[in-house]
Protein backbone atom coordinates (compact mmCIF):
# COMPACT_ATOMS: atom_id res chain seq x y z
CA UNK A 1 0.00 0.00 0.00
CA UNK A 2 1.06 3.68 -0.75
CA UNK A 3 -0.35 4.98 2.26
CA UNK A 4 0.92 4.28 5.61
CA UNK A 5 -1.74 1.57 6.85
CA UNK A 6 -0.91 -1.35 8.76
CA UNK A 7 -3.42 -4.09 9.09
CA UNK A 8 -4.29 -6.42 11.73
CA UNK A 9 -6.66 -9.69 12.17
CA UNK A 10 -7.83 -11.33 15.74
CA UNK A 11 -9.75 -14.11 15.79
CA UNK A 12 -9.64 -16.94 18.43
CA UNK A 13 -6.77 -19.08 16.59
CA UNK A 14 -4.49 -16.28 16.12
CA UNK A 15 -3.66 -12.76 16.43
CA UNK A 16 -1.51 -11.30 13.62
CA UNK A 17 -0.52 -7.78 11.61
CA UNK A 18 -0.87 -9.14 8.00
CA UNK A 19 -0.08 -5.41 5.75
CA UNK A 20 2.46 -7.21 3.93
CA UNK A 21 -0.18 -9.44 1.95
CA UNK A 22 -2.78 -6.30 1.91
CA UNK A 23 -3.95 -4.46 -1.12
CA UNK A 24 -7.08 -2.84 -2.63
CA UNK A 25 -8.19 -1.63 1.40
CA UNK A 26 -11.27 0.56 1.36
CA UNK A 27 -13.30 1.49 4.17
CA UNK A 28 -16.09 3.31 4.89
CA UNK A 29 -18.12 5.44 7.69
CA UNK A 30 -21.00 7.37 7.44
CA UNK A 31 -22.43 10.07 9.33
CA UNK A 32 -25.20 8.47 11.07
CA UNK A 33 -24.00 5.08 12.29
CA UNK A 34 -20.24 5.37 11.95
CA UNK A 35 -17.86 3.14 10.83
CA UNK A 36 -19.62 1.13 8.46
CA UNK A 37 -17.76 -1.20 6.19
CA UNK A 38 -14.13 -2.22 4.85
CA UNK A 39 -13.10 -4.33 2.13
CA UNK A 40 -9.68 -5.54 1.21
CA UNK A 41 -7.78 -8.59 -0.14
CA UNK A 42 -5.01 -10.68 0.89
CA UNK A 43 -2.48 -12.11 -1.53
CA UNK A 44 -2.86 -16.09 -0.01
CA UNK A 45 -2.75 -19.07 -1.05
CA UNK A 46 -5.95 -20.96 -1.63
CA UNK A 47 -4.66 -24.20 -0.87
CA UNK A 48 -5.54 -23.94 3.22
CA UNK A 49 -7.82 -21.03 5.35
CA UNK A 50 -5.33 -19.02 7.12
CA UNK A 51 -5.66 -18.69 10.63
CA UNK A 52 -6.80 -14.96 10.92
CA UNK A 53 -9.52 -15.52 8.38
CA UNK A 54 -12.62 -16.15 10.63
CA UNK A 55 -16.06 -15.21 10.22
CA UNK A 56 -16.65 -12.54 12.80
CA UNK A 57 -12.89 -12.63 13.68
CA UNK A 58 -11.95 -8.71 14.62
CA UNK A 59 -10.39 -6.34 12.35
CA UNK A 60 -8.19 -3.27 12.64
CA UNK A 61 -6.80 -0.79 10.37
CA UNK A 62 -3.99 1.42 12.11
CA UNK A 63 -2.10 4.88 11.16
CA UNK A 64 1.34 3.85 11.09
CA UNK A 65 2.43 7.99 11.65
CA UNK A 66 0.70 7.78 15.74
CA UNK A 67 -0.83 4.44 15.94
CA UNK A 68 -4.30 5.41 16.18
CA UNK A 69 -7.33 3.68 15.07
CA UNK A 70 -8.35 4.31 11.27
CA UNK A 71 -11.12 1.88 11.21
CA UNK A 72 -11.96 -1.63 13.05
CA UNK A 73 -15.25 -3.93 12.76
CA UNK A 74 -15.72 -7.69 12.48
CA UNK A 75 -14.96 -10.41 9.66
CA UNK A 76 -18.14 -12.05 7.17
CA UNK A 77 -18.02 -14.94 4.95
CA UNK A 78 -14.51 -14.95 3.05
CA UNK A 79 -14.52 -15.14 -0.54
CA UNK A 80 -11.33 -16.11 -2.72
CA UNK A 81 -10.33 -16.46 -6.46
CA UNK A 82 -7.33 -16.54 -8.74
CA UNK A 83 -5.94 -13.91 -11.55
CA UNK A 84 -3.01 -12.95 -13.73
CA UNK A 85 -1.99 -11.53 -10.29
CA UNK A 86 -2.06 -14.58 -8.21
CA UNK A 87 -4.22 -16.67 -5.80
CA UNK A 88 -6.07 -13.93 -3.15
CA UNK A 89 -8.33 -13.98 -0.35
CA UNK A 90 -11.44 -11.12 -0.53
CA UNK A 91 -12.04 -9.80 2.91
CA UNK A 92 -14.99 -7.60 3.95
CA UNK A 93 -15.83 -6.56 7.72
CA UNK A 94 -18.58 -4.56 9.14
CA UNK A 95 -17.78 -1.62 11.45
CA UNK A 96 -19.61 -1.62 15.03
CA UNK A 97 -22.11 0.33 13.36
CA UNK A 98 -24.05 -3.29 12.60
CA UNK A 99 -24.08 -4.27 16.22
CA UNK A 100 -27.27 -2.63 16.20
CA UNK A 101 -28.74 -4.83 13.99
CA UNK A 102 -27.72 -7.75 15.65
CA UNK A 103 -30.83 -8.06 17.77
CA UNK A 104 -34.01 -7.97 17.20
CA UNK A 105 -36.52 -8.51 20.04
CA UNK A 106 -39.90 -6.97 20.80
CA UNK A 107 -39.56 -3.75 23.01
CA UNK A 108 -42.21 -1.89 24.85
CA UNK A 109 -41.31 1.71 26.20
CA UNK A 110 -44.90 3.52 26.46
CA UNK A 111 -47.79 1.71 25.65
CA UNK A 112 -51.58 3.64 25.26
CA UNK A 113 -53.09 1.04 23.45
CA UNK A 114 -56.71 -0.23 24.92
CA UNK A 115 -56.18 -3.26 22.18
CA UNK A 116 -53.30 -5.01 24.33
CA UNK A 117 -55.85 -5.39 27.12
CA UNK A 118 -57.40 -9.12 26.71
CA UNK A 119 -60.19 -10.60 28.73
CA UNK A 120 -58.69 -12.67 31.59
CA UNK A 121 -60.04 -16.02 32.10
CA UNK A 122 -61.37 -15.65 35.57
CA UNK A 123 -63.37 -12.30 33.88
CA UNK A 124 -67.08 -13.01 35.47
CA UNK A 125 -69.34 -14.66 32.51
CA UNK A 126 -72.16 -11.92 33.57
CA UNK A 127 -69.41 -8.99 33.18
CA UNK A 128 -69.25 -8.32 29.55
CA UNK A 129 -66.04 -6.68 28.97
CA UNK A 130 -65.78 -4.55 25.66
CA UNK A 131 -63.98 -1.83 23.86
CA UNK A 132 -65.02 1.09 21.93
CA UNK A 133 -64.51 4.75 20.84
CA UNK A 134 -61.62 6.14 18.27
CA UNK A 135 -59.54 8.88 19.48
CA UNK A 136 -60.65 8.21 23.21
CA UNK A 137 -60.35 4.49 23.51
CA UNK A 138 -61.89 3.18 26.85
CA UNK A 139 -62.98 -0.82 27.73
CA UNK A 140 -65.95 -1.05 29.43
CA UNK A 141 -67.46 -3.56 32.07
CA UNK A 142 -70.83 -3.71 32.12
CA UNK A 143 -73.23 -6.51 34.27
CA UNK A 144 -75.61 -7.99 32.06
CA UNK A 145 -79.11 -7.33 33.50
CA UNK A 146 -81.73 -9.67 34.68
CA UNK A 147 -78.40 -11.20 36.06
CA UNK A 148 -77.46 -10.92 39.89
CA UNK A 149 -74.22 -9.61 40.47
CA UNK A 150 -72.43 -12.10 43.22
CA UNK A 151 -69.43 -11.06 46.02
CA UNK A 152 -66.12 -11.54 44.42
CA UNK A 153 -67.71 -11.16 40.42
CA UNK A 154 -65.47 -9.44 38.70
CA UNK A 155 -64.77 -7.91 34.76
CA UNK A 156 -61.14 -8.36 34.73
CA UNK A 157 -58.65 -7.41 31.34
CA UNK A 158 -54.95 -8.16 31.65
CA UNK A 159 -51.96 -6.59 29.65
CA UNK A 160 -48.51 -8.83 29.62
CA UNK A 161 -46.52 -6.76 27.08
CA UNK A 162 -43.77 -6.71 29.47
CA UNK A 163 -43.95 -10.20 30.31
CA UNK A 164 -43.78 -11.04 26.35
CA UNK A 165 -40.66 -8.61 25.87
CA UNK A 166 -38.81 -9.55 29.24
CA UNK A 167 -39.02 -6.15 30.68
CA UNK A 168 -40.57 -5.03 33.64
CA UNK A 169 -43.33 -2.37 34.95
CA UNK A 170 -41.87 1.07 35.79
CA UNK A 171 -45.75 3.35 35.69
CA UNK A 172 -49.08 2.33 35.23
CA UNK A 173 -51.86 5.30 34.99
CA UNK A 174 -55.93 4.48 33.75
CA UNK A 175 -58.42 7.02 34.28
CA UNK A 176 -61.76 5.42 35.38
CA UNK A 177 -66.02 6.13 36.03
CA UNK A 178 -68.71 4.17 36.60
CA UNK A 179 -72.79 4.21 35.73
CA UNK A 180 -73.62 3.80 40.17
CA UNK A 181 -72.14 5.04 42.84
CA UNK A 182 -71.62 2.61 45.79
CA UNK A 183 -69.11 1.34 48.41
CA UNK A 184 -69.55 -2.04 47.85
CA UNK A 185 -68.26 -2.08 44.30
CA UNK A 186 -64.79 -0.84 43.37
CA UNK A 187 -62.46 -0.79 41.04
CA UNK A 188 -58.62 -1.97 41.15
CA UNK A 189 -55.40 -1.84 39.34
CA UNK A 190 -53.37 -4.94 40.06
CA UNK A 191 -50.03 -5.71 39.06
CA UNK A 192 -48.08 -9.53 39.33
CA UNK A 193 -45.19 -11.11 37.92
CA UNK A 194 -46.81 -13.89 35.98
CA UNK A 195 -47.30 -16.60 36.51
CA UNK A 196 -47.88 -15.59 40.13
CA UNK A 197 -51.12 -14.04 41.55
CA UNK A 198 -52.05 -10.60 41.63
CA UNK A 199 -52.01 -7.99 44.10
CA UNK A 200 -53.89 -5.16 44.05
CA UNK A 201 -52.01 -1.62 44.02
CA UNK A 202 -54.71 1.01 43.84
CA UNK A 203 -58.32 1.08 44.04
CA UNK A 204 -61.21 3.40 44.66
CA UNK A 205 -64.58 2.81 45.12
CA UNK A 206 -67.19 3.05 42.34
CA UNK A 207 -68.66 6.10 41.45
CA UNK A 208 -70.13 8.13 39.15
CA UNK A 209 -67.58 11.06 39.95
CA UNK A 210 -64.71 9.06 38.44
CA UNK A 211 -60.99 9.18 38.98
CA UNK A 212 -57.88 7.54 38.25
CA UNK A 213 -55.71 5.09 39.24
CA UNK A 214 -51.53 4.70 39.41
CA UNK A 215 -48.98 2.81 40.59
CA UNK A 216 -45.03 3.39 40.25
CA UNK A 217 -41.70 2.17 40.89
CA UNK A 218 -40.56 4.25 44.07
CA UNK A 219 -44.35 3.90 45.35
CA UNK A 220 -46.63 0.92 45.37
CA UNK A 221 -45.43 -0.69 42.47
CA UNK A 222 -42.35 -3.03 43.26
CA UNK A 223 -39.33 -4.24 40.60
CA UNK A 224 -40.01 -6.72 38.70
CA UNK A 225 -43.61 -6.98 37.95
CA UNK A 226 -44.42 -8.10 34.37
CA UNK A 227 -47.95 -7.88 33.91
CA UNK A 228 -51.41 -5.23 34.87
CA UNK A 229 -54.89 -6.33 35.73
CA UNK A 230 -57.78 -3.92 35.99
CA UNK A 231 -61.27 -4.87 37.53
CA UNK A 232 -64.52 -3.89 38.67
CA UNK A 233 -65.51 -5.87 41.38
CA UNK A 234 -67.90 -6.69 44.15
CA UNK A 235 -67.21 -6.87 47.66
CA UNK A 236 -70.23 -7.54 50.05
CA UNK A 237 -72.00 -10.91 50.04
CA UNK A 238 -74.96 -9.34 49.28
CA UNK A 239 -76.05 -9.74 45.84
CA UNK A 240 -76.93 -6.90 43.34
CA UNK A 241 -80.31 -7.56 41.24
CA UNK A 242 -79.20 -6.08 37.89
CA UNK A 243 -82.53 -4.08 36.00
CA UNK A 244 -81.10 -1.38 34.76
CA UNK A 245 -78.00 -0.02 32.40
CA UNK A 246 -75.48 1.86 34.77
CA UNK A 247 -74.21 -1.35 35.89
CA UNK A 248 -70.93 -0.52 34.48
CA UNK A 249 -67.33 0.62 35.17
CA UNK A 250 -65.26 2.24 32.34
CA UNK A 251 -61.22 2.82 31.84
CA UNK A 252 -59.65 4.96 29.76
CA UNK A 253 -56.35 6.93 29.13
CA UNK A 254 -53.83 3.72 29.89
CA UNK A 255 -50.43 4.50 29.93
CA UNK A 256 -47.97 1.44 30.88
CA UNK A 257 -44.32 2.15 31.25
CA UNK A 258 -41.86 -0.18 31.35
CA UNK A 259 -38.81 -0.07 33.74
CA UNK A 260 -35.49 1.42 32.36
CA UNK A 261 -31.99 0.55 32.75
CA UNK A 262 -29.28 3.26 32.04
CA UNK A 263 -26.01 3.38 29.79
CA UNK A 264 -23.75 1.23 32.33
CA UNK A 265 -26.61 -1.45 32.79
CA UNK A 266 -28.43 -0.34 36.23
CA UNK A 267 -32.38 -0.77 36.69
CA UNK A 268 -33.79 2.91 37.12
CA UNK A 269 -36.02 2.47 40.08
CA UNK A 270 -37.43 5.98 40.60
CA UNK A 271 -37.94 9.36 38.36
CA UNK A 272 -41.32 7.35 36.44
CA UNK A 273 -43.51 9.88 37.93
CA UNK A 274 -45.03 11.21 34.19
CA UNK A 275 -46.58 9.04 31.53
CA UNK A 276 -43.90 10.30 28.51
CA UNK A 277 -40.67 9.53 27.19
CA UNK A 278 -37.22 10.87 25.73
CA UNK A 279 -35.35 10.21 23.28
CA UNK A 280 -32.09 10.23 25.31
CA UNK A 281 -33.73 7.54 27.80
CA UNK A 282 -34.13 5.46 25.14
CA UNK A 283 -30.95 5.67 23.76
CA UNK A 284 -29.79 5.43 27.16
CA UNK A 285 -31.75 1.82 28.15
CA UNK A 286 -30.58 0.23 24.75
CA UNK A 287 -27.12 0.28 25.53
CA UNK A 288 -27.75 -0.83 29.09
CA UNK A 289 -29.40 -3.79 27.54
CA UNK A 290 -29.35 -5.01 24.42
CA UNK A 291 -26.26 -3.16 22.34
CA UNK A 292 -23.51 -5.16 24.72
CA UNK A 293 -21.10 -4.56 22.15
CA UNK A 294 -20.99 -0.58 22.53
CA UNK A 295 -19.32 0.97 25.97
CA UNK A 296 -22.32 2.33 27.28
CA UNK A 297 -20.51 3.36 31.16
CA UNK A 298 -18.48 5.93 28.64
CA UNK A 299 -20.76 6.61 25.92
CA UNK A 300 -21.52 9.91 25.28
CA UNK A 301 -25.61 10.73 25.05
CA UNK A 302 -26.96 14.63 24.86
CA UNK A 303 -30.15 15.27 26.71
CA UNK A 304 -33.42 15.72 24.26
CA UNK A 305 -36.37 17.10 24.46
CA UNK A 306 -39.23 15.98 23.09
CA UNK A 307 -41.68 13.96 24.76
CA UNK A 308 -42.74 10.56 23.54
CA UNK A 309 -46.06 9.93 24.88
CA UNK A 310 -46.07 6.11 22.51
CA UNK A 311 -43.38 3.87 21.53
CA UNK A 312 -44.00 0.35 21.52
CA UNK A 313 -42.46 -2.49 19.16
CA UNK A 314 -44.48 -5.80 20.14
CA UNK A 315 -42.90 -7.91 16.83
CA UNK A 316 -39.36 -6.96 17.46
CA UNK A 317 -37.15 -4.55 16.05
CA UNK A 318 -33.48 -3.89 16.07
CA UNK A 319 -31.80 -1.01 17.83
CA UNK A 320 -30.82 0.88 14.56
CA UNK A 321 -34.35 0.98 13.72
CA UNK A 322 -35.43 2.30 17.27
CA UNK A 323 -32.71 4.85 16.91
CA UNK A 324 -34.26 5.94 13.03
CA UNK A 325 -37.37 6.42 15.03
CA UNK A 326 -35.47 8.33 16.89
CA UNK A 327 -34.05 10.46 15.26
CA UNK A 328 -37.41 11.50 13.47
CA UNK A 329 -38.65 12.82 16.59
CA UNK A 330 -35.26 14.73 17.19
CA UNK A 331 -33.52 15.25 13.47
CA UNK A 332 -30.78 17.23 14.99
CA UNK A 333 -29.40 14.45 16.87
CA UNK A 334 -27.30 11.35 15.33
CA UNK A 335 -25.86 8.06 16.23
CA UNK A 336 -22.66 6.54 15.42
CA UNK A 337 -20.14 3.48 16.73
CA UNK A 338 -16.80 3.66 16.16
CA UNK A 339 -13.39 2.26 17.41
CA UNK A 340 -13.04 -0.70 20.19
CA UNK A 341 -11.68 0.65 23.61
CA UNK A 342 -9.67 -0.85 26.09
CA UNK A 343 -12.26 -3.07 27.15
CA UNK A 344 -12.76 -4.56 23.57
CA UNK A 345 -16.06 -2.52 23.10
CA UNK A 346 -17.18 -0.17 20.55
CA UNK A 347 -17.27 3.94 21.34
CA UNK A 348 -20.74 5.26 21.30
CA UNK A 349 -22.05 8.45 20.40
CA UNK A 350 -25.69 10.13 20.29
CA UNK A 351 -25.15 13.53 19.75
CA UNK A 352 -26.30 16.83 17.72
CA UNK A 353 -24.71 17.20 14.55
CA UNK A 354 -21.93 19.78 13.83
CA UNK A 355 -23.15 22.93 13.16
CA UNK A 356 -19.55 25.17 12.38
CA UNK A 357 -17.22 23.92 9.37
CA UNK A 358 -14.58 22.40 10.47
CA UNK A 359 -12.50 21.49 7.19
CA UNK A 360 -11.51 23.59 4.34
CA UNK A 361 -10.46 22.39 1.13
CA UNK A 362 -10.48 22.92 -2.85
CA UNK A 363 -12.15 21.00 -5.78
CA UNK A 364 -9.58 20.43 -7.94
CA UNK A 365 -9.53 16.64 -6.92
CA UNK A 366 -12.63 16.28 -8.40
CA UNK A 367 -16.51 17.43 -7.43
CA UNK A 368 -19.98 16.97 -8.72
CA UNK A 369 -22.79 18.27 -7.36
CA UNK A 370 -26.12 17.33 -9.10
CA UNK A 371 -28.62 19.32 -6.78
CA UNK A 372 -32.14 17.84 -7.08
CA UNK A 373 -35.22 19.56 -6.32
CA UNK A 374 -36.90 16.43 -6.06
CA UNK A 375 -36.17 16.17 -1.91
CA UNK A 376 -38.41 19.37 -1.58
CA UNK A 377 -41.50 19.61 -0.06
CA UNK A 378 -44.00 21.94 1.21
CA UNK A 379 -46.80 19.44 2.56
CA UNK A 380 -46.79 15.69 4.56
CA UNK A 381 -49.41 13.67 5.16
CA UNK A 382 -48.24 11.86 8.15
CA UNK A 383 -50.03 8.15 8.45
CA UNK A 384 -50.43 6.71 12.43
CA UNK A 385 -52.66 4.41 14.69
CA UNK A 386 -54.77 5.95 17.35
CA UNK A 387 -54.68 4.60 21.25
CA UNK A 388 -57.87 2.47 19.80
CA UNK A 389 -55.83 0.66 17.07
CA UNK A 390 -57.61 3.50 14.47
CA UNK A 391 -55.36 4.37 11.36
CA UNK A 392 -55.54 7.92 10.56
CA UNK A 393 -53.14 10.88 8.67
CA UNK A 394 -52.75 14.01 9.72
CA UNK A 395 -51.33 16.96 6.92
CA UNK A 396 -48.65 19.22 7.93
CA UNK A 397 -47.52 22.44 5.46
CA UNK A 398 -44.38 24.44 5.53
CA UNK A 399 -43.33 27.63 3.47
CA UNK A 400 -40.61 26.42 0.51
CA UNK A 401 -40.31 29.49 -1.48
CA UNK A 402 -38.98 27.59 -4.57
CA UNK A 403 -42.29 25.72 -4.71
CA UNK A 404 -44.72 28.41 -3.33
CA UNK A 405 -43.50 30.51 -5.78
CA UNK A 406 -44.57 28.45 -8.88
CA UNK A 407 -47.57 27.68 -7.38
CA UNK A 408 -46.36 24.00 -7.14
CA UNK A 409 -47.41 21.84 -4.13
CA UNK A 410 -45.55 18.70 -3.19
CA UNK A 411 -46.82 15.98 -0.78
CA UNK A 412 -44.65 13.76 0.48
CA UNK A 413 -45.87 10.58 2.58
CA UNK A 414 -44.51 9.34 6.39
CA UNK A 415 -46.09 6.46 8.36
CA UNK A 416 -45.10 6.11 11.72
CA UNK A 417 -47.38 2.35 11.57
CA UNK A 418 -48.70 2.11 15.37
CA UNK A 419 -44.82 2.01 17.34
CA UNK A 420 -44.92 5.66 17.56
CA UNK A 421 -47.75 6.50 16.54
CA UNK A 422 -50.24 9.35 18.27
CA UNK A 423 -51.74 12.60 16.76
CA UNK A 424 -48.60 14.47 18.71
CA UNK A 425 -45.98 12.16 17.66
CA UNK A 426 -47.32 13.03 13.92
CA UNK A 427 -47.28 16.26 14.29
CA UNK A 428 -44.21 16.38 15.40
CA UNK A 429 -42.72 13.91 13.14
CA UNK A 430 -44.43 15.64 10.03
CA UNK A 431 -43.20 18.71 11.14
CA UNK A 432 -39.90 18.38 11.37
CA UNK A 433 -39.78 16.14 8.02
CA UNK A 434 -40.41 19.44 6.55
CA UNK A 435 -37.97 21.63 8.30
CA UNK A 436 -35.81 18.66 6.58
CA UNK A 437 -36.81 19.43 3.10
CA UNK A 438 -37.37 23.25 2.56
CA UNK A 439 -34.35 22.97 0.88
CA UNK A 440 -32.21 21.01 -2.37
CA UNK A 441 -29.88 18.97 -0.46
CA UNK A 442 -26.63 18.66 -2.50
CA UNK A 443 -26.57 15.02 -2.80
CA UNK A 444 -23.52 15.56 -4.18
CA UNK A 445 -19.44 13.92 -4.29
CA UNK A 446 -15.99 15.25 -3.65
CA UNK A 447 -12.71 13.88 -3.94
CA UNK A 448 -10.27 14.43 -1.75
CA UNK A 449 -6.64 13.18 -2.41
CA UNK A 450 -4.55 15.71 -0.95
CA UNK A 451 -4.16 17.31 2.95
CA UNK A 452 -6.97 19.78 3.85
CA UNK A 453 -6.37 21.98 6.95
CA UNK A 454 -9.08 21.02 9.82
CA UNK A 455 -10.18 24.01 11.57
CA UNK A 456 -10.69 22.28 15.20
CA UNK A 457 -7.23 20.80 15.29
CA UNK A 458 -5.06 23.50 13.81
CA UNK A 459 -3.31 21.79 11.29
CA UNK A 460 -3.61 20.17 7.73
CA UNK A 461 -5.11 16.30 7.89
CA UNK A 462 -4.64 13.42 5.58
CA UNK A 463 -7.95 12.20 3.37
CA UNK A 464 -8.69 9.63 5.34
CA UNK A 465 -8.75 11.46 8.79
CA UNK A 466 -12.00 13.53 7.57
CA UNK A 467 -14.79 12.68 9.57
CA UNK A 468 -18.58 11.81 8.65
CA UNK A 469 -21.06 14.02 9.88
CA UNK A 470 -19.18 17.50 10.05
CA UNK A 471 -18.96 20.41 7.81
CA UNK A 472 -16.66 20.88 4.73
CA UNK A 473 -16.04 24.69 3.18
CA UNK A 474 -15.13 24.16 -0.38
CA UNK A 475 -13.41 27.12 -1.40
CA UNK A 476 -13.67 27.38 -5.22
CA UNK A 477 -17.44 26.32 -5.30
CA UNK A 478 -19.09 29.86 -6.13
CA UNK A 479 -16.30 31.69 -4.17
CA UNK A 480 -18.43 34.91 -3.33
CA UNK A 481 -17.65 37.11 -0.18
CA UNK A 482 -21.20 35.55 1.74
CA UNK A 483 -19.78 31.82 0.79
CA UNK A 484 -16.32 32.46 1.90
CA UNK A 485 -17.32 33.74 5.33
CA UNK A 486 -20.13 31.20 5.97
CA UNK A 487 -20.08 28.83 9.27
CA UNK A 488 -23.30 26.70 8.70
CA UNK A 489 -24.41 24.50 5.93
CA UNK A 490 -25.66 26.57 2.89
CA UNK A 491 -25.67 23.78 -0.18
CA UNK A 492 -23.62 26.11 -1.87
CA UNK A 493 -20.26 25.95 -0.65
CA UNK A 494 -20.55 24.62 2.89
CA UNK A 495 -21.62 20.75 2.78
CA UNK A 496 -22.34 18.23 5.44
CA UNK A 497 -20.12 14.80 4.66
CA UNK A 498 -22.76 12.32 4.86
CA UNK A 499 -20.36 9.70 4.08
CA UNK A 500 -16.57 8.99 3.19
CA UNK A 501 -15.02 6.23 1.69
CA UNK A 502 -11.21 5.71 1.47
CA UNK A 503 -9.88 4.13 -0.96
CA UNK A 504 -6.06 2.92 -0.86
CA UNK A 505 -5.31 2.30 -4.52
CA UNK A 506 -6.16 6.00 -5.39
CA UNK A 507 -4.83 7.11 -2.04
CA UNK A 508 -7.98 9.24 -1.85
CA UNK A 509 -11.41 9.85 0.02
CA UNK A 510 -15.00 10.33 -1.90
CA UNK A 511 -16.93 12.22 -0.16
CA UNK A 512 -21.05 12.30 -0.26
CA UNK A 513 -22.02 15.17 0.25
CA UNK A 514 -24.94 16.45 2.42
CA UNK A 515 -27.05 13.27 1.49
CA UNK A 516 -25.44 9.64 0.02
CA UNK A 517 -25.47 10.43 -3.35
CA UNK A 518 -27.93 9.52 -5.82
CA UNK A 519 -27.29 6.19 -6.83
CA UNK A 520 -28.82 2.69 -8.06
CA UNK A 521 -27.00 1.10 -4.93
CA UNK A 522 -28.60 3.75 -2.97
CA UNK A 523 -32.67 3.61 -4.15
CA UNK A 524 -32.18 -0.53 -3.72
CA UNK A 525 -30.88 0.12 -0.23
CA UNK A 526 -33.49 2.56 1.00
CA UNK A 527 -36.37 0.22 -0.68
CA UNK A 528 -35.08 -2.65 1.06
CA UNK A 529 -35.25 -0.85 4.27
CA UNK A 530 -38.65 0.20 2.90
CA UNK A 531 -39.92 -3.29 2.86
CA UNK A 532 -38.58 -4.32 5.88
CA UNK A 533 -40.21 -1.65 8.18
CA UNK A 534 -43.40 -1.78 6.28
CA UNK A 535 -43.25 -5.99 7.39
CA UNK A 536 -42.57 -4.88 11.16
CA UNK A 537 -45.72 -2.82 11.39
Amino acid sequence: MSVPFAVRIKTNRTDRHITHLVRDLSFREVAIGGWANATFSLDHPLSFQPDEIAPFGRAYIYDRRDGQVVWNGRLEDPGSGADASGEVWHLTAMGPSAHARDTVTPRYYVDTRAERFFVGITSTKHCEVSSRGEDDPAITMRVAQGSNWLVNEAGLVVWSGANDAGQTLARVSVAWDGGFTSSNNEVRLATSTLPAASVTRDSASLSTAGGTLVCALGGALPTGEDAVYLRTIRLTSNFIPVNDDTFWAEFTNFVVRTRLKNASGANINTGYSGNTIRADQVINDLLGDVLTEYDGPNALVDTTTHAIDHLVYPDGVAPADIFDDMMTFEPAFRWGAYEYGPTDLARFEWTTWPSTVRYECTAQDGIDLPSSAAQLYNRVRVRYVTANGTRKTIQRTAAVPELDDEGVVREADLDLGDNAGTLSNAQRAGDEFLTQHASPPAAGTLTIARPVYDLAYGRMVQPWELKAGELIRIRDVMPRSAALTATGRDGISVFRIASKEYNTDTASARLDLDTQSLSTAKALADLAKLKTSRRRR
